[in-house]
């Protein structure tokens, strides 16, 4: 079922109506997993299709009107978001529009930002199917938060509730190796069995736009912060 929602959702064409093209729609891990990110893991592509294809295997059926149908029950998922969002007010209708041109009617249920993420809320109580999240990460790749059985809520930010030995066990090994290329081995491991499993499907990887005045001398790129060189900073007169 994730596989066959993720099949046909167009990321691309999110992107494209959503957000003018200016998000990368093919890297959407990329600002979890920071300098580990493995470009050759892939993704789950868009394929329609495909998608039909998965429902069907699972027995479900379209209805007269297109949505699917298994044992008298329709085939609809409740999708949680923050409401206020100026994103999600473009993309829910573009992803309920795609859901259900598979056969997937999608509910849209809009919340406050600190009703979402409230400890009554429906991310920490599994009050939902389907839910439009941003995940963040620090300069380190580690993923566990997201991602770690001891981190499904209420104990952290596992809000899908993932629980995999192998990727529990890969996670910690990556926090007591210091050797760059090892642990850049474990987390596209850790990659590779996420698209798998597909607890999360990464829909685009957010881009920094930094403007920077053309006298501005000592300015260095970085992943924390576009302040990060500031004590360097000086006009060139």
């Amino acid at each position: 079922m994730r596989r066959a929602f993720a099949s046909a959702i167009d990321r691309r064409t999110l992107v494209a109506k959503a957000i003018f093209g200016l998000y990368d729609a093919d890297t959407g891990v990329r600002g979890l997993l920071s300098w580990a990110f493995d470009p050759r893991a892939g993704t789950i592509a868009y394929d329609l299709v495909r998608a039909r294809g998965f429902l069907a295997q699972a027995g479900w059926v379209a209805g007269n009107d297109g949505i699917r149908v298994k044992d008298g029950r329709r085939l609809e998922m409740q999708f949680v978001f923050w409401g206020q969002s100026p994103i999600a007010s473009e993309i829910v209708p573009l992803i309920i529009e795609e859901a259900r041109a598979a056969g997937i009617d999608v509910v849209p249920k809009a919340y406050y930002f600190n009703q979402l993420y409230s400890p009554d809320g429906p991310l920490y109580h599994g009050r939902f199917q389907v839910a439009l999240l941003g995940l963040g990460g620090g300069v380190d790749p580690d993923p566990s938060a997201y991602v770690a059985c001891n981190q499904i809520p209420p104990n952290g930010f596992n809000f899908a509730r993932y629980c995999s030995e192998d990727v529990d066990h890969a996670a910690l090994r990556g926090l007591v190796v210091y050797d760059r290329a090892e642990r850049q081995r474990i987390y596209s491991f850790i990659r590779h069995r996420l698209i798998a499993d597909v607890p999360y499907h990464f829909l685009w990887q957010s881009s920094e736009i930094d403007v920077i005045p053309s006298a501005l001398r000592g300015y260095e790129p970085s992943a924390v912060s576009p302040y990060n060189s500031a004590a360097h900073w000086r006009l060139q007169q």
